[in-house]
């Protein structure tokens, strides 16, 4: 028997192909009774197992692989979907007993093993929940890692959060050219108002990359991060780079640097080799420096980049001040690494035209002796893609573009990073680039032999600690109830085949990311968003973004761009920013487990900020928010941000407690500020803005921001017609809208996918791709504070939590002029009803003050009368529509009330300079956001007025009420006027009335 086991053994070790096969019952028949009785009983296993009866519940495809005896051991080998999901320590002892249960006294005589993979199935549960630790997939921190960029401006050090850390990540696909049809195009289909293309850039680029670099993490991109179309780049030939002093200190470096050449770029042009770089010997003490001032097209924020020639000798103490027009910020680059290419510091607000103090990069000469720094160009701005293909460049912004375009731009080896078909495939070429980019960052030993072909490649040098593809899937079901959810994917074979980094560490690595990511990504999106979620599987599958990577790395499929379900979270805003902190998180517990260092995650935004004057100063107030999903995120310390008027964001003051008395005011100023909140892991995301002026005047006017909403659009669901119906609702993105292309027009959910020119279901237009318009930036007191300001009163100004939670009253404050701007009910998945406008907290603020006859109240917003009258996501109490009425002296008459912006003031309206000839913004703006839905309000009884009418139709637009107060409300958002000169002329004629006896 023994002999026959052996051979049995022998034959399914040695012939792969029988191995790898799955045996069916004749099969069974024919091995020994041993063997046989633990295959049925190891299959009877999985048929309990697979119906969800034990603590892990196996995909249903799970089969066993092989199974046999290795010494006295019956080893159990399960086909490589059995560990398709998370596994933890209990559950892979649950499978243990159940499998002993069924093997009965087969596992009382002999040890049982359970593999996976090659890969007993205890190790596949990660390291993050094993409290034995496997050391193979653990590297011991180094305190010594070199850090590429620092922002040494920040008033506060991160000692436990991403700090040291290089992180890769690119937000999926991008505009491309097809080489078989001649024509640039998307890689997915439009649907749902958006395309994969430019849907996960809607969450790294205003979510996930500030979270890791509020860790203190470097992010790198293989695509364009800013947004900004325009670009100028200032090179060390161009008359507005400047050397100083002129001791002819300053050589013309060895090889090649930077050169603008004549864009657009063809095929392997790279404009890395067009021009020269400039170098400099350091002393001690020297007051050499290096300058470049670029002529910005129109005032705007602006990403700033720099490029340098690494040479043996390179300095890693390179220090830039970056001027822009909220002050100086510094950095700390180290040279020794990412030359030739384009380097991110940061982004910052610039005012158009030239001005060395207020608009340049400037490179000191401070460092130790020996060690050269070096010059070449400087760049500003995302600009416009310049890669022709085709002989046609793209048309779009750079950002849109895929990872194939950007890194032939950013000077990266053809034939090594983003050229592997000789120019006759580009879809291929970019996904397949991006994996290798990585490596190249890394460069020497993480670079792949087969790709390198034993040429000493040293890449940039940067220790790239970890990198992700972050993509959306497809996968369709009818109705709005069914969720696609979400899939990791990772290989635990790299491009050779290889279980091993370079550095030795265990590629098994590459499944502890990509279990905790997706996990991390589940539990918080359950408990925060939509309780109903999926968790998709982990497949371990050798997808080239997942493989290729030298470094840990995994591939998210989010959720499915395709269906319904999956997208009514997917375009919500709020959904972004959960799912990009849980990502943050999982990246940081990774690592921190990875390097065996502790962790801290950052804190979640302070809320309930009031800023009041006093004595010339501004009184700052706030309070601090806990995570109850992370018990580390507590803030420690806060930082106060402080903008000028419309100027730029200083580096902020770090303060000890929840409040901050500034120093005295220049009068007749508008001061803004937001707050952070910080600890040892790292920098909340801010606060809402508030602003306040001290004018000189003995009135001051309290303006509350109660305009906190963000949302996806509208979604329609009758029958087999459903889809986003943005005419009803087009939601409310948070700051520009990245993911919205245009308009949804099949809402037939039988229609199916046929092309991507012809997509089915949520197929969508393509009319409003890259215009950014903007939705809510949480900075419009500014704009009321201004024309307040120009009215000559003081501002003083608070958030709505303030007001609702009684940290501030309304009490004594002679005006009070409350935004609601895009304000309204809206129904999040689960039922819950957030952005309420009249909650009873509000409605008692505003009752307390309009019980003194003194009270003067100004009121605006888009669905100020819809909202209590005709919303349809609640039911609306009489004590609210009363409320209204009586307190506010108006009444909802319709929602829509037109679909052209000017206003007309009636017959001896208090607002005279509303003629017909203004009105507020309606169009696509980046700078304004659109108001697709003004209300009709109107008298509610005698006490009241129409003082505004629309011109198209003649509906009541505004109602001004007196009754012994007064109160004047705008049916649309006062901060949406067009200009700042009719917003003016409007705030001074409505505080007129207003204060008038």
């Amino acid at each position: 028997m023994k002999s026959l086991l052996f051979s049995i053994l022998i034959f399914l070790l040695v012939v792969p192909a029988r191995a790898q096969s799955y045996y069916n019952k004749t099969e069974v028949n024919t091995l020994p009774n041993k063997v046989k009785r633990a295959y049925r009983r190891t299959s009877r296993y999985l048929d309990d197992a697979v119906k969800g009866d034990f603590k892990y519940t196996p995909p249903a495809r799970s089969k066993i692989d092989t199974l046999f005896f290795s010494g006295d051991t019956l080893v159990v080998q399960f086909k490589d979907e059995f560990g398709y999901k998370t596994l933890r320590t209990m559950q892979v002892k649950d499978i243990y007993a159940q499998l002993g249960d069924k093997l009965r006294g087969l596992a009382r005589r002999h040890p049982v093993k359970v593999v996976v993979k090659g890969y007993q199935l205890s190790r596949l549960v990660p390291n993050y929940y094993r409290e034995d630790k496997d050391p193979s997939r653990l590297m011991p921190d180094s305190v010594n890692q070199p850090i590429h960029v620092q922002d040494i401006s920040k008033p506060y050090r991160i000692t436990e959060g991403l700090n040291h850390r290089h992180i890769a990540l690119w937000n999926s696909h991008g505009w491309y050219y097809n080489n078989k049809l001649d024509r640039w195009e998307w890689q997915r289909a439009p649907v749902f108002t958006t395309v994969e293309d430019v849907l996960p850039t809607s969450f790294v680029l205003p979510f996930l990359v500030p979270m890791l670099e509020n860790a203190g993490a470097n992010v790198y991109l293989p695509r364009e991060r800013d947004t900004q179309p325009h670009e100028v780049i200032v090179d060390n030939q161009d008359s507005s780079y400047r050397e100083e002093p002129y001791q002819n200190i300053f050589t013309t470096g060895e090889g090649t640097g930077f050169g603008v050449g004549t864009p657009p770029y063809v095929a392997g042009q790279n404009p890395f080799q067009q021009g020269d770089y400039r170098v400099l010997n350091l002393e001690p003490g020297s007051k050499a420096k290096v300058s470049w001032t670029p002529n910005i097209p129109a005032d705007g924020k602006y990403a700033v980049y720099v490029s340098y020639k690494t040479l043996p000798n390179s300095s890693d103490k390179a220090h830039y001040e970056v001027r822009h027009a909220g002050g100086t910020t510094h950095f700390v680059v180290d040279q020794q690494m990412g030359g030739s290419t384009w380097v991110y510091l940061g982004t910052f607000q610039f005012k158009k035209g030239t001005s060395p103090a207020e608009g340049s990069v400037t490179l000191l000469a401070n460092g130790v002796k020996g060690k050269v720094l070096t010059a070449d160009a400087v760049r500003f701005g995302g600009g416009m893609g310049n890669v022709a293909r085709g002989g046609k460049v793209s048309g779009r912004p750079r950002w849109t573009e895929g990872a194939r375009y950007y890194l032939q731009y950013c000077g990266f080896p053809d034939s090594l990073t983003y050229s592997f078909n000789g120019g006759q495939n580009d879809y291929v070429d970019d996904y397949r680039s991006r994996a290798r980019w990585v490596n190249y960052l890394h460069g020497g030993k993480y670079m792949e032999p087969w790709i390198t072909k034993g040429r000493n490649v040293q890449g940039e040098h940067i220790p790239i600690d970890l990198s992700l593809a972050f993509h959306t899937d497809a996968g369709h079901h009818l109705g709005t109830d069914t969720i696609v959810g979400t899939l990791a994917i990772y290989s635990t074979r790299d491009a050779e085949f290889n279980k091993k980094y370079p550095d030795g560490r265990s590629r098994l690595t590459n499944r502890d990311f990509a279990d905790m990511l997706s996990t991390q990504i589940v539990d918080d999106i359950r408990a925060k968003e939509q309780p109903n979620w999926t968790q998709r599987e982990l497949w371990d599958k050798r997808y080239s973004e997942a493989t290729y990577a030298t470094i840990p790395s995994a591939l998210l499929e989010l959720l499915s761009h395709q269906n319904l379900g999956d997208m009514i979270s997917g375009n919500d805003p709020e959904f972004r920013f959960v799912v990009a902190r849980a990502i943050y998180k999982s990246m940081l517990k990774f690592l921190a487990t990875y390097h065996e260092v502790p962790y801290i995650v950052q804190p979640l935004p302070v809320d309930a900020f009031s800023a009041n004057l006093d004595s010339g100063k501004a009184q700052l107030s706030w309070h601090p928010v806990d995570d109850p999903l992370e018990p580390t995120a507590k803030p420690k310390q806060y930082v106060v941000y402080t903008r000028i008027g419309n100027s730029g964001w200083d580096n902020g003051v770090l303060v000890d407690q929840p409040k901050y008395e500034t120093p005295a005011l220049d009068q007749g100023k508008i001061y803004s500020y937001k707050i952070t909140a910080v600890n040892e892991g790292g920098e909340s995301f801010p606060s809402n803005i508030l602003s306040v002026c001290n004018n000189g005047s003995d009135t001051t006017v309290m303006v509350v921001d109660a305009f906190d909403r963000v949302s996806a659009p509208e979604v329609i669901n009758q029958g087999n017609f459903t889809g986003f119906a943005g005419w009803l609702d087009e939601g409310v993105a948070w700051g520009n809208d990245l993911s919205t292309i245009g308009s949804q027009y099949n809402f037939n959910q039988l229609k199916p996918w046929i092309a991507n020119d012809e997509p089915g279901h949520g197929a969508s237009y393509q009319n409003r791709t890259a215009m950014l318009p903007l939705g809510n930036n949480f900075d419009h007191v500014y704009s009321h504070g201004v024309a307040i300001q120009a009215a000559g009163y003081n501002v003083v100004s608070c958030s709505r939590k303030a007001l609702e939670n009684g940290t501030v009253s309304l009490t004594g404050y002679p005006m009070v002029d409350v935004i609601f701007g895009e304000e309204k009910t809206t129904e999040k998945p689960g039922g819950v009803e957030k952005y309420t406008l009249f909650t009873p907290q509000m409605q008692k603020a505003l009752t307390d003050y309009c019980s003194s006859p003194s009270a003067r109240l100004f009121i605006s917003g888009a669905y100020v009368g819809s909202d209590s009258f005709e919303s349809e996501h609640r039911d609306v109490t009489a004590g609210e529509k009363n409320f209204v009425r009586n307190v506010l002296g108006y009444f909802g008459r319709t929602d829509h009330a037109t679909a052209s912006p000017l206003v007309k003031a009636t017959t001896g309206s208090p607002l005279p300079v509303f003629d017909g000839k203004f009105g507020f913004n309606m169009e696509y703006r980046p700078d304004m956001y659109r108001v697709e839905s003004p209300d009709a309000i109107e008298p509610a009884d005698s006490t009241g007025t129409t003082i505004l009418r629309y011109v198209a139709n003649n509906k009541s637009a505004a109602v001004a009420c007196d009754k012994g107060y007064r109160v004047v409300t705008l049916g649309f958002p006062f901060e949406t006027i067009t200009t700042p000169e009719q917003r003016a002329a409007v705030m001074k004629e409505i505080l007129g009335y207003l204060r008038k006896k």
